[in-house]
């Protein structure tokens, strides 16, 4: 709780002599410091996520939020504003006053992608966003619809290369993390695709379900339970690593995709100029809440990577995944809009 402000008795007989009623005010503001203002938050904030609600930011978010509200005793809440591949969310907390009351809850697409992606974008993520605290890694997963007589990776590469152009796969849009991905992949593997941008990764999935489409690179909490249920194949993840929701799924890396290491990831962000001590104390809080083990263990369920770090580290781990995604934009030729 912040410090109560010191209160001064003047004896009665004082107040009748007005310049000593002065000159003891005067003196008490001298040895008082000022009244600080009421400990951060002191009303309700908001988490603006840019994405439509029940996908993986939103469900991070939401998880996140709770733990937030329980320490730190006022609400955090969600709210999904989503549109233009991110942009939307991203540019409301840019142009948000400073002051802790309005975060983001962001990921690669409306961050990292943008840039390249988009003219005259009205923000810029380095100059215009205060990042405090990576939350989570989230790998892909390769799956296939059931029809498609692929298992391995290699059997992958030997069916693409030998139909160039006619597998499809689906993305929640151009510059998506699937639809980047996937570029990616090709480029590794010398396989010709064929992209399918849908105006979110629900659709594309019902797709793939459906057989319209071929395969994805998908969000590991998206597909886990069409897996469950066979009605999509895994093939491979895109970390370097197994992951602990689906453990007997390889990586491309240990595949035969060697190097081959693409995830996105979410974290908490504010607009910029955001006072260092609110930024240390919701990285602080931010940090203890995914390092309690019932939500540590959700999030692990989901398929997610716990990640830490200072708020340091993640601006400098934004500019590199900026880097690094305008390599893959560049390189896979797609046009900014």
């Amino acid at each position: 709780m912040a410090r109560p402000c010191s209160v001064y008795f003047v004896p009665g007989d004082a107040l009748k002599n007005r310049s000593l009623a002065l000159v003891i005010a005067f003196a008490a503001a001298l040895a008082s410091p000022v009244c600080p203002a009421q400990t951060y938050p002191t009303k309700v904030v908001r988490g603006i996520v840019p994405s439509a609600p029940s996908g993986s930011i939103d469900i991070v978010g939401r998880l996140v939020a709770q733990k937030l509200t329980e320490s730190m005793g006022h609400a955090f809440i969600v709210e999904n504003r989503a549109g233009a591949a991110g942009t939307i969310g991203v540019t409301s907390v840019a142009k948000a006053p400073p002051d802790g009351y309005t975060l983001l809850i962001a990921s690669q697409s409306g961050v990292s992608a943008a840039p390249s992606l988009i003219r005259n974008l009205p923000y810029d993520p380095l100059r215009d966003l205060t990042p405090v605290a990576l939350m989570v890694i989230q790998p892909s997963v390769l799956v296939v619809h059931p029809s498609l007589p692929v298992r391995t990776t290699k059997d992958f590469i030997a069916l693409a290369k030998s139909k160039p152009d006619t597998l499809t796969y689906g993305s929640s849009g151009v510059g998506a993390t699937q639809h980047l991905s996937a570029e990616l992949f090709g480029m590794m593997t010398g396989t010709n695709l064929r992209h399918i941008p849908y105006k979110g990764g629900a659709l594309a999935m019902t797709d793939l379900l459906g057989g319209q489409i071929y395969f994805m690179f998908s969000p590991i909490p998206t597909a886990t339970p069409f897996l469950n249920a066979n009605k999509m194949r895994a093939i491979a993840i895109t970390s370097l690593h197994r992951i602990e929701a689906i453990p007997d799924v390889p990586t491309l890396n240990e595949s035969g995709v060697r190097g081959y290491d693409f995830s996105s990831w979410i974290g908490l962000l504010g607009p910029a100029n955001l006072p260092r001590t609110i930024v240390t104390k919701l990285h602080g809080e931010t940090t203890k809440a995914i390092a309690d083990p019932v939500l540590r263990k959700k999030l692990l369920d989901l398929g997610l990577e716990i990640r830490g770090g200072t708020p340091e580290q993640f601006a400098a781990f934004i500019k590199q995944d900026i880097a690094t995604t305008a390599k893959i934009i560049k390189a896979a030729k797609v046009q900014p809009e």
